[in-house]
């Protein structure tokens, strides 16, 4: 088998990001106040960017957190009554897997795909808006 040559891989899978702290701020609102009724630890609050090139191919892996940043905002800005009378923790966990990107090119195709499947196992059906 002949290897590929000009490889290239790039990766960032830092979490002292934006989206995610305020992700992860979002769900410790909802946390507080949805009491025992939400589950913190279905929420995904994660980064992960990786592209590779080489081999007349690009490959993109990318996992954002469950919540964009609208959508983290408008949870920190929502009070806790109407987080509750609204129905936002069921929505919140319910849309709690990370939101994953495939890419995929060569010379020829090109592949793209989307989904909320959750990185720690389970999936999730395309996310329903969370706020408001």
């Amino acid at each position: 088998m002949i290897a590929c040559g000009n490889t290239e891989h790039d990766e960032d899978d830092t979490q002292f990001r934006g989206d995610v702290i305020q992700c992860e701020e979002a769900v410790a609102r909802l946390e507080r106040c949805c009491g025992a009724t939400f589950n913190a630890n279905v929420v995904e609050c994660r980064h992960y960017y990786a592209k590779d090139t080489g081999c007349n191919q690009t490959t993109i892996d990318k996992i954002d957190p469950a919540f964009t940043l609208d959508e983290s905002k408008c949870i920190q800005d929502t009070a806790c009554d109407q987080i509750v009378s609204s129905n936002m923790c069921a929505r919140a966990a319910a849309a709690g897997a990370a939101r994953i990107t495939k890419y995929q090119s060569n010379d020829n195709t090109i592949t793209s795909s989307s989904s909320t499947t959750s990185t720690t196992g389970g999936s999730a059906a395309t996310n329903a808006p969370v706020c408001p």
